[in-house]
């Protein structure tokens, strides 16, 4: 044996043993790793990449359990709400009134839209899976609304497809009409 094996057997742990420290052992600090370690990486790195996919798959999940619990409410406040959003139209005529009454129906036409998206995002995620949803909302997030028009068209949900055309009718027609009054 030489000198240096000797001092390696014999070296503490973090000592200098010619340029290179030292563990318990004799083994040295370094980049060489064991097959353990290079494992540990290679799945700390997969983890890593597949972390993503994970997070989107429960938000989707998620988004889908929220808008089956709070869709019956949504759907139920429509009627209400057409209603009071249609006396609220002539009452726009009303100097004291118009400037309330043009904020309230642009507001009630987001809760149209939301309703609509909401529907149509239950459909998809019921009929076609979480990969047209995850195409849905790689569309800016708004294309779960034609992909579930077209879920619920290709599975013969024709309530569903009215109530979604309806929806996004109403949104769009309350929105454009409260901002025409507002430019007026």
């Amino acid at each position: 044996m030489n000198r240096d094996e000797l001092d390696r057997d014999e070296a503490i742990e973090g000592e200098l043993v010619g340029s290179v420290p030292m563990r318990r052992g004799g083994r040295p600090h370094g980049p060489a790793r064991s097959p353990k370690s290079l494992r540990r990486y290679l799945i700390g790195g997969v983890l890593l990449l597949l972390l993503p996919a994970i997070l989107l798959i429960a938000f989707i999940l998620g988004a889908g359990y929220l808008s089956e619990q709070l869709l019956p409410l949504l759907l139920a406040s429509v009627v209400p709400l057409l209603i009071i959003t249609l006396v609220l139209i002539p009452l726009s005529r009303l100097p004291a009134w118009r400037t309330r009454a043009i904020r309230l129906t642009y507001a009630s036409s987001f809760l149209y839209g939301i309703t609509a998206w909401m529907l149509a995002f239950i459909i998809t995620l019921q009929h076609w899976g979480v990969l047209a949803v995850i195409l849905g909302l790689l569309i800016l997030g708004v294309g779960v609304v034609p992909i579930g028009l077209l879920a619920a068209l290709f599975n013969g949900e024709w309530g569903v497809l009215l109530n979604i055309v309806v929806l996004l009718t109403l949104a769009a027609g309350f929105r454009q009409w409260a901002l025409n009054r507002r430019l007026q």
